[in-house]
């Protein structure tokens, strides 16, 4: 963890909105806030040790997040981005194909669903993603 953390460091601290939920409108709190602060940004969804909270698009372009990252519970990237591409076709989707802002799917099944020394790997995709970088289970959807 020593190691992302270092490598983290920026003038400005992203503010990323992590979601969950085949609609992607579940904020994902337990230790992702924190996660996230390790990995350079400020959740802006959520708080560390809180709990779910279902949220609308509307009151997440209220948060004004600079990213959304999608860390779908028990899906991999593929999975997630078939969910997502679903999802923003739908009605329901319409306000998510007007954001402004990256979205970035992360392998949620393996590295942020689940504690254990898994969420440090967690930690540095989010980083990727924070810092705009792809990697394999780090994919900017838009």
């Amino acid at each position: 963890m020593k190691a992302v953390l270092g490598s983290t460091v920026s003038v400005t601290q992203p503010l990323p909105a992590s979601l969950r939920g085949r609609t992607a409108t579940e904020a994902i709190p337990y230790w992702m806030p924190e996660i996230v602060a390790a990995a350079g940004g400020q959740d802006v969804g959520a708080a560390p040790g809180s709990h779910s909270v279902q949220t609308t698009w509307s009151e997440l372009e209220a948060l004004r997040p600079d990213v959304v990252l999608i860390m779908l519970c028990g899906f991999g990237v593929e999975r997630s981005r078939r969910e997502w591409e679903r999802f923003v076709r739908s009605e329901a989707g319409s306000r998510a194909r007007r954001l402004s802002v990256p979205v970035w799917v992360i392998d949620g099944n393996a590295f942020t669903s689940r504690p254990g020394p898994r969420v440090v790997d967690g930690a540095d995709r989010i980083a990727a993603a924070l810092a705009g970088r792809s990697l394999p289970d780090v994919v900017r959807l838009a």
